[in-house]
Order: structure tokens, then sequence, then C-alpha cells
């Protein structure tokens, strides 16, 4: 391998904007903030070399420092910088450009789409599948880390982005981590009804009063307007919802009481 060194190089907005259009593989998405902080900077002259700067991989890919990059194309100024070559790409997931790299992150660079709603629905199953199966979140989520996500993204592939994909395609009264959550519990146990139970959950479709999705739609309606309802409290609706769906009964009314009732079970 080609030996790792870095080098002083003034960047013009032009070379700024070729770099991100032809070496930026796989990123994390711009931070607009970030850029426009960067950008005033610059137009102040008060850019300075400082050691952090722009860095590629063996092949070119740019591994770090495309916010910096997309601030000199908006500034329209030439900067000086550090440049670092030859860094191997495996060192991307520790790297840090002034924000801390999530598990989104590195799930993003990983290749996974929608790692941002990815990220928490893994988080949740593997509280589900190693810690509590009764869901009982309170301190536990906090303990699932970015080294933790990735490894169980990885077990659950590929369902979990088939179950990702359906929670990104939600509408404004689902939670996105909720909703595919309880997609990858249910389509476990039968995926065609699992599509078909958050289908109509997202559509509305064929439903009837007293139906169980319609009556579990309007309960999340009702909590998305009042905000009553915690992760727990909804992924609990969600199964109830489920079983009566499965069994083909009906369900007037929805509700659950963590003092007074189990957690349910996925039938």
């Amino acid at each position: 391998m080609n030996k790792i060194h870095s080098e002083i190089v003034v960047i013009s907005p032009e070379e700024a904007q070729e770099i991100l259009r032809t070496k930026n593989k796989v990123n994390r998405p711009l931070d607009k903030w970030q850029i426009s902080r960067y950008a005033a900077s610059i137009k102040a002259g008060e850019w300075r070399v400082n050691g952090q700067g722009i860095i590629f991989a063996p092949d070119g890919t740019l591994l770090d420092g495309q916010n910096r990059l997309a601030a000199i194309v908006e500034a329209k100024t030439a900067v000086s910088t550090y440049v670092t070559y030859n860094i191997p790409e495996d060192t991307r997931p520790t790297m840090d450009s002034g924000k801390k790299r999530t598990a989104a992150h590195v799930l993003y660079f990983m290749g996974y789409k929608n790692a941002q709603v990815m990220a928490p629905i893994v988080r949740l199953a593997y509280v589900y599948d190693i810690l509590d199966r009764t869901m009982n979140l309170n301190g536990k989520a906090r303990t699932v880390n970015t080294d933790i996500i990735v490894r169980h993204a990885g077990y659950l592939t590929p369902d979990i982005v088939d179950s990702t994909t359906i929670a990104a395609g939600g509408r404004h009264h689902l939670k996105p981590s909720v909703i595919g959550f309880c997609h990858l519990l249910f389509a476990r146990k039968n995926k065609a009804l699992a599509d078909e139970f958050i289908h109509q959950l997202k559509t509305g479709e064929n439903l009837t009063e007293a139906h169980p999705v319609l009556t579990l739609f309007n309960k999340l309606i009702l909590s998305y307007t009042r905000g009553n309802l915690s992760v727990r409290e909804q992924i609990a609706l969600y199964i109830k919802a489920w079983n009566a769906y499965v069994a083909e009964e009906t369900l007037p009314e929805l509700s659950w009481n963590a003092r007074t009732e189990a957690f349910p079970t996925v039938m």
C-alpha cells in the first residue's frame, strides 16, 4: 500500500466541486448548517489551517471533508487546507469531523439505504431480541451503542432492509421506528400478512368499522395530535391489533395499560 502522507494544498471552488462529483462515492449526507458556517468563515477571511482537512483512501475515494469542500464551493473562494492521502477505507467509521458519527452514519457508509430510519429500528429489535421481550425501554435503549446496532443490522439482513423500506414510506402519524420494528416482528410470523397489515395501515384501504387496522389507525391519529403514547405503548397497541387481525376478529376498541396488563405476545 502507498505510504500515508499529508500536505497543505490550495483547493479552488472548481477543484472542490470536481472532488465532490467524482470522488465522494459513499459518505453521510451533507450538513447544510455546517457548510454555511464554514462558508461564512471563509468569506470573512477567518479560515485557518488547523490540522483538520480532507482525507482520501488509496484509490482516491473521499473519506472525510465533504462539508469543507462544499463550503469552498459555496464561498466561491480558494482555501488552503491539509490533505491526507492513502488512509485505509475501513477507518472511515472512526473519523470525526466535528460531528459524531452515529450508527446511522456507519450503516450509510456500509451501503444501507434509509440508514437514518434503519438505525432506531435495529435498536428496538436488539432490545426485543436480546435484552427484554417486554420492551421496557427505561435505560436499555441507551446501552445499545453503534457497534451493537451495526452488528445486529448484519444479523437481521435482509429482513431489516425490507422493514426499513416500508417504514420510510409511512404516513406522518406513523413513527418510522415503531412501524419498521413491528413489521419486522410480524413478518417473522407471516410475511405476506405483515405486508398487508402495514399496507392497510398506511393507505386505509379496505377498512371497515371495528377492523383491527382501522382501530389502530384511529388510535395512532389521536396519539399523534395529543402526543400521549410512549414507544412501548405504541408497540403494544400494534401487537394487539395484529393479533386480532391474524385471528380475523373485530376490534372495536384498543388500549393497553402497562400497570394492569402483561406486554402482549405476537401471535
